[in-house]
């Protein structure tokens, strides 16, 4: 039962899934869209009933042990509901603004041409993940939640690192976004012509 359970939450998570070397959906971003938090919400709460309909009892100490543990954290996703506007999407610490650069570069592997692909994808994914994150901010910036003064020109200089560099200047080197693609690119044994046309595809989604 926890293994299906787990399998289908990590299903729910595609930055998740490549955290975890699964690239089957690896051109995609989490979705944060309030309809998917409410389906999140909904599978804990039927998690929670599905796992009390087992005879506590009648579980070995190994068993019990982890029926504690997945209702306690099933029970942490609910509550913690309330709680969703009072982080900063933005801060000097982490966010959209410095989080989605460094998971491509970190985290998304590039093996093969399919790979490198799903990158751009990723790349062209990025308007909608920042979408919610400003969807996010402007709720909580209604319930009277901002994060210091002090935190945004933090936020203001990661942003200018992203887009510093090449194809959104003159300059001779490429942005750090670009210039990871393209070692990865770099080491795939396929013609040049072929790396030449992904780095394109790579640039033409950084600039759109």
């Amino acid at each position: 039962f926890l293994d299906e359970r787990y399998d289908l939450w990590v299903s729910r998570s595609p930055e998740w899934q490549s955290y975890l070397g699964i690239k089957d959906d690896n051109d995609k971003w989490d979705n944060y869209s309030p309809e998917h938090i409410a389906e999140s919400l909904e599978l804990a709460r039927t998690t929670i009933t599905d796992i009390e309909a087992f005879d506590y009892d009648t579980l070995d100490h190994q068993a019990q042990l982890s029926f504690q543990l997945y209702k306690a954290e099933m029970e942490r996703i609910i509550t913690w509901d309330r709680f969703r506007y009072y982080d900063y999407k933005v801060n000097q610490m982490y966010g959209v603004q410095s989080d989605l650069p460094a998971f491509l570069i970190n985290i998304h592997r590039v093996d093969t041409v399919e790979d490198a692909e799903a990158y751009v994808a990723r790349l062209n994914g990025i308007p909608q993940s920042l979408t919610y994150a400003m969807d996010h901010m402007r709720t909580a910036r209604g319930l009277g939640i901002l994060p210091p003064k002090f935190v945004f020109d933090h936020v203001l200089r990661d942003i200018d690192n992203v887009v510093s560099g090449r194809p959104y200047d003159d300059s001779d080197e490429d942005t750090a976004l670009l210039e990871d693609f393209r070692s990865k690119v770099d080491a795939l044994d396929i013609t040049a012509d072929n790396k030449t046309n992904l780095v394109t595809r790579a640039e033409r989604a950084l600039l759109d």
